[in-house]
C-alpha cells in the first residue's frame, strides 16, 4: 500500500521531510504548502503546490507531515 502525504511547511525541514517522501517507494508525495510562495517555487515541476492549508488539509490524504514553527504546531495538528 502506498501512503498518500502532503508536507505542510516548506522550511529547512519540511524541504527535507518532502524530499525523502518523495524519494521512497512506499510514499506519494501528493503536496506541499507554505505561506511563503517562494519556498515552493522549485517544487511545482515535482508535485501539488496547494493554495492553503484548508486545500490541503482537505485533500484526500493518509498523512500530513507538519513542519511549521513550534508555537503553531498544536493548532494545526489539530485541525
Amino acid at each position: 500500500m502506498t501512503l498518500r502525504v502532503a508536507v505542510l511547511g516548506m522550511g529547512v525541514w519540511g524541504t527535507r521531510l518532502a524530499e525523502k517522501v518523495a524519494s521512497l517507494p512506499e510514499f506519494e508525495l501528493r503536496g506541499v504548502f507554505d505561506e511563503e510562495l517562494s519556498k515552493t517555487a522549485s517544487w511545482r515541476e515535482r508535485t501539488r503546490v496547494f493554495a492553503g492549508e484548508d486545500e490541503l488539509l482537505g485533500s484526500d490524504l493518509d498523512a500530513v507531515l507538519v513542519a511549521v514553527a513550534p508555537e503553531t504546531q498544536s493548532s494545526v495538528a489539530l485541525r
